[in-house]
């Protein structure tokens, strides 16, 4: 028997008669609610935010399913405030790879969600919004490199302004690349970031209460 991965949430309950807790300490249990119940291998992003909270108090939440070795889509869930889960129709395709969807929630209430996808037979970044009333507006190629663009990260200002950092090989090595997205739908131009010897991956973004960016990520230092 293969065994099969799903994603599940893990709901927090106060009141159970567990050993006590410190104070202002949350206490959780074990409660498992599986939201992608079907017969492929779902999984969440290596890198980035899988799930993020709605102005009204609902949950979206995003993964991926790994339905052949060679074709995957990107789906996703919203929790309401009531605790209900229902999955929405299909992000992304599934006639090539579709992997490690990250999201975020603007101010308004939007979620942006952008992935990795192999259909240009190398890794480019993909984009798609759902609006605050939860219509989704068509997929956006962020990148047209010819060569391995990955782990896509994105984070969200009070000004409605949605930033995208990945790692880019499109000078030969992996360095960070930067976009930004205005509320009105427009990309900013591509912006290298770091500029190495070694490769420069896996990248993480915030935005302060002053609308700056935080940017981390890993740097292979040779000799």
């Amino acid at each position: 028997m293969n065994p099969r991965r799903f994603v599940a949430v893990v709901l927090c309950l106060a009141g159970l008669p567990a050993r006590p807790a410190p104070a202002m300490a949350a206490v959780w249990a074990l409660v498992d609610v599986t939201v992608s119940n079907t017969s492929s291998i779902s999984l969440t992003t290596t890198s980035g935010k899988s799930v993020g909270r709605l102005p009204d108090g609902s949950l979206y939440t995003v993964w991926y399913e790994r339905r052949t070795q060679n074709s995957s889509s990107i789906r996703g869930a919203r929790r309401s405030s009531g605790g209900a889960w229902s999955v929405e129709p299909v992000i992304s395709g599934g006639d090539s790879l579709s992997l490690n969807p990250s999201m975020v929630v603007a101010a308004d209430g939007g979620v942006h969600v952008v992935w990795e996808d192999r259909r240009h037979n190398n890794m480019e970044i993909y984009y798609r919004h759902r609006s605050s009333s939860g219509s989704w507006e068509p997929e956006e190629r962020l990148t047209a490199e010819g060569s391995t663009s990955q782990t896509p990260v994105l984070a969200a200002g009070a000004s409605g302004r949605v930033h995208l950092v990945w790692s880019d090989g499109s000078t030969g090595n992996l360095e960070i690349h930067y976009r930004h997205r205005d509320p009105d739908g427009t990309w900013s131009p591509d912006v290298a970031l770091t500029s190495d010897q070694g490769p420069s991956e896996n990248p993480a973004i915030e935005v302060d209460a002053a609308g700056n960016l935080h940017l981390v990520w890993q740097d292979t230092v040779l000799n």
